[in-house]
């Protein structure tokens, strides 16, 4: 799928400031936080610079600058409120550095490093949001500043938010399911358009965002119409290669035992991160060797601890569900094979692959990867090269 690349407006307008005036408190040193608070704001101006022109080693510098000055104050044992007010900019100032890399890596597709960067950068607007809170109730706290700040750190909680829905849209779409692809492009607009409901302000960085929001639900409304247009009869294509791809997560130890077993079948394999890059980004290596392919395992292990709604639960990695479904779309439900470690959750989204559920090692279910390739026509027997003693427990295949 084509992605839309939609920089944040670059108006008239300059570099915000924090036109409010923080004034230390009784007994403060304005040496100390006076001058901190300058440099954060000159820090500040540098991060939007940075992130309207997506230069990612200015907001990088700039973030990385303003965690010493708050840090250097921090020792200093600067009064509470005044402490609280730098550290409300150091974050400010990482959200333009988490929002910088995160377009970049939607542009060069790498929807998995941007997904773990949306989650770090919705951490530190919770973490905000909460620290202004606790600004707001000190008597000497600025209730200006509190009144500019606020509405930022919403802006960037629904940009954010809406930027994982979008990604998420992206994957599925990429991987050929276009009625899902709909669907969650649809649940992108509406987190987009929540932008509409957060109380405005006159800073030029808040407009800019909000018009991103605005710009951003349009065109992928105006995908949405396209798409449920020309929405045909999808048809999976003929394998072209006879390859095996293994799909994997952090879990060296499984997918290298996969390997051997399989390379023990007499069968070639395809590891992505065991194969040489030559200058691509990560999807044209993976498109490359996948289209080498007419088979995959994907090893589904408890990468990844994920929190939401009050539920804990393990899953696999996002590279993971994404080449996952990219041999499902493409090849049919019939050219893959799910090995599931017990305990690791799948996304409904993937009911009807084949699936081997296994404790520990992945020898618990070679009879049925043996049957796999035979069912196939990849192997002919159960020979193989060499003998090898496997756990002779193996549980029995099961459909999602």
């Amino acid at each position: 799928m084509a992605i839309d690349r939609e920089p944040v407006p670059r108006g008239e307008e300059k570099p915000i400031k924090i036109d409010a005036e923080l004034v230390p408190t009784e007994g403060s040193s304005d040496s100390q936080t006076g001058e901190a608070l300058s440099k954060m704001e000159e820090q500040l101006g540098s991060a939007v610079q940075g992130m309207l022109f997506q230069n990612v080693q200015q907001v990088d510098i700039a973030a990385r600058t303003a965690k010493a000055l708050f840090d250097e104050v921090s020792k200093q044992k600067a009064p509470k409120d005044e402490l609280l007010a730098i550290e409300i900019i150091k974050n400010l100032i990482s959200l333009y550095s988490s929002l910088t890399q995160i377009m970049i890596f939607i542009t060069e597709g790498r929807f998995e490093r941007a997904i773990e960067k949306i989650s770090e950068g919705l951490a530190d607007a919770d973490k905000s949001i909460t620290a202004l809170k606790d600004y707001e109730q000190l008597p000497y706290s600025d209730k200006e500043f509190a009144q500019i700040s606020k509405p930022l750190f919403s802006i960037f909680q629904v940009v954010l938010n809406a930027s994982d829905a979008w990604i998420r849209a992206e994957m599925v779409g990429y991987q050929g399911n276009i009625s899902r692809y709909v669907e969650l492009l649809q649940e992108a607009v509406i987190e987009y358009r929540r932008a509409e409901s957060i109380p405005t302000t006159l800073d030029p960085t808040y407009i800019s965002l909000v018009g991103l929001c605005a710009t951003q639900a349009e065109r992928l409304k105006t995908r949405i119409d396209e798409f449920s247009k020309k929405q045909a009869l999808h048809t999976n294509l003929t394998p072209k290669g006879d390859k095996i791809f293994i799909i994997h997560g952090h879990d060296e130890g499984k997918w290298r035992e996969l390997q051997d077993i399989l390379e023990d079948l007499n069968q070639e394999i395809v590891v992505l991160k065991e194969e040489p890059s030559a200058g691509e980004t990560i999807i044209e290596k993976f498109e490359k060797l996948a289209d080498d392919c007419c088979y995959a395992f994907a090893l589904i292990t408890p990468d990844d601890l994920v929190k939401k709604k009050g539920n804990r639960y393990s899953q696999a990695r996002p590279n993971v569900l994404f080449e996952l479904g990219w041999f499902y779309g493409r090849f049919g439900r019939d050219r893959v094979c799910i090995i599931k470690k017990a305990d690791t959750e799948m996304p409904s989204d993937l009911s009807g692959i084949l699936s081997i559920d296994i404790l520990e090692r992945v020898s618990e279910g070679l009879k049925e990867i043996q049957d796999e390739l035979q069912r196939i026509g990849l192997i002919k027997d159960h020979k193989r090269k060499k003998t090898s003693k496997r756990s002779a427990k193996r549980p029995a295949k099961k459909r999602n």
